[in-house]
């Protein structure tokens, strides 16, 4: 006989099925832990979803868009444009309710207005132009679709050209 089969046959199957029921216990907190830190990151990824901290204490943060993908305009008519990934989010005032909804409502208009925005610049345009302004540009064109509120600021936790 074999000495191996010998000395699994006289260990008693509960003793195994302790040792394997600790071991998926200790690899299932393991994995909780680390999904609960939030370190997990994607490679080449620049993520951060900390709100700032406003001075006005009535101004909150609308994050609802998420991840938003896009192609700029292209250098050369026949070259492609750039991949851009682009998380924005919006400020508003928390006090008002209504227009809460309204931002809810017209997520998916702000998210094309959004994404039209740099679709109709070319990455080099895009690379020139201040942070200021096409947050500025952007806040202005989102601001005239809304009817309830004007929000107060524009965003981006992820701002990535793919090349």
């Amino acid at each position: 006989m074999n000495i191996f089969s010998d000395f699994f046959d006289s260990l008693p199957v509960k003793i195994l099925s302790a040792i394997l029921a600790f071991l998926v216990l200790v690899i299932l907190a393991g994995t909780a832990a680390v999904l609960a830190s939030g370190k997990v990151q994607q490679k080449n990824s620049r993520t951060s979803l900390i709100a700032p901290e406003f001075p006005d204490k009535n101004t909150t943060s609308y994050i609802e868009f998420g991840r938003l993908r896009t192609i700029t305009k292209s250098e050369q008519p026949d070259a492609k444009g750039s991949p851009l990934i682009i998380t924005p989010w919006i400020s508003y005032s928390s006090t008002d309710r209504a227009f809460f909804e309204e931002l809810a409502q017209k997520n998916l208009k702000i998210k094309a207005t959004v994404t039209s925005y740099f679709s109709a610049k070319s990455k080099t345009e895009l690379l020139r132009t201040e942070e200021k302004t096409i947050k500025a540009e952007l806040l202005d064109e989102i601001n005239a679709q809304l009817v309830l509120g004007k929000i107060t600021g524009i965003f981006f936790s992820e701002y990535i050209f793919l090349d």
